[in-house]
C-alpha cells in the first residue's frame, strides 16, 4: 500500500498531519510507504541556510515515523528537495521530500530507489521512485539522464530530437539507441 502524504507547511497545523499518519498506521498494519512533501526537516543536515534547525519541531514526527517502523528510504541526486531560489544569505534548501517504508513493503520491494530529480520551474524537486530497477523503467533512464555521475557537472542531460526539441521520446533514443519505437512505448507503459 502507498499513502501519498502532504504535511502542512503551517507550524500550528503540523501536529495535526502528523496524527493523521499515527492514525494510519495504528489502524494498518501490512506492508505500506509513505511518501511526499513531509513539510518537516528530520535533522539539522536536511536544512541548508535560513534559521538554524531546532529539533523540536521535529520531535513528534521522528516519534510517529519510529513507532510506526517507518524507514527512511534514502536517495540518488540533490540532497535537498526544496531551493526558494533566493540569493546569497537568503538562500534556503531543505530536505521536505521523502519516501518512508515499514520492513514488509522493504521486504517485497528490496530493490526500491528513490531520485530527487532537479527542479526546472517548481521550488521542489521532482521525487521518483523506482521500483524495478533491473528493468528499463522510465524511472531508471530519467536517472540516467539527470542524475550526474561521479564527475559529471549537475547538468540536465536531455538529448534534442531532429527537429531539435528536447523529449523523453528523444532521450530514450539516445539511451537505447537499437530500441524498436514499439519497445519505447513498452517502456512508458511499465507499471510500478
Amino acid at each position: 500500500m502507498i499513502f501519498f502524504f502532504y504535511g502542512s507547511p503551517y507550524q500550528r497545523e503540523r501536529l495535526e498531519s502528523w496524527r493523521l499518519v499515527e492514525s494510519t498506521a495504528q489502524g494498518y498494519n501490512g506492508h505500506w510507504l509513505l511518501l511526499g512533501d513531509f513539510n518537516t526537516i528530520f535533522d539539522c543536515k536536511d536544512k541548508l541556510g535560513g534559521k538554524p534547525f531546532r529539533g523540536a519541531s521535529c520531535a513528534f514526527a521522528k516519534e510517529v515515523t519510529q513507532e510506526a517502523g517507518l524507514i527512511d528510504l534514502g536517495f540518488s541526486g540533490q540532497p535537498f528537495t526544496l531551493n526558494n531560489k533566493r540569493r546569497g544569505g537568503d538562500n534556503i534548501k531543505e530536505r521536505l521530500d521523502r519516501c518512508l517504508a515499514n520492513a514488509d513493503w522493504m521486504f517485497i520491494f528490496p530493490t526500491a530507489k528513490v531520485f530527487y530529480l532537479p527542479a526546472l520551474s517548481s521550488d521542489h524537486t521532482i521525487l521518483c521512485l523506482d521500483t524495478l530497477l533491473k528493468y528499463a523503467t522510465l524511472a531508471n533512464l530519467i536517472s540516467q539522464v539527470f542524475i550526474p555521475q561521479e564527475g559529471e557537472t549537475d547538468e540536465l542531460k536531455w538529448h534534442p530530437s531532429k527537429d531539435g526539441k528536447f523529449s523523453i521520446k528523444s532521450t530514450y533514443r539516445v539511451l537505447l539507441p537499437e530500441a524498436h519505437p514499439a519497445d519505447l512505448r513498452a517502456a512508458k507503459k511499465v507499471k510500478h
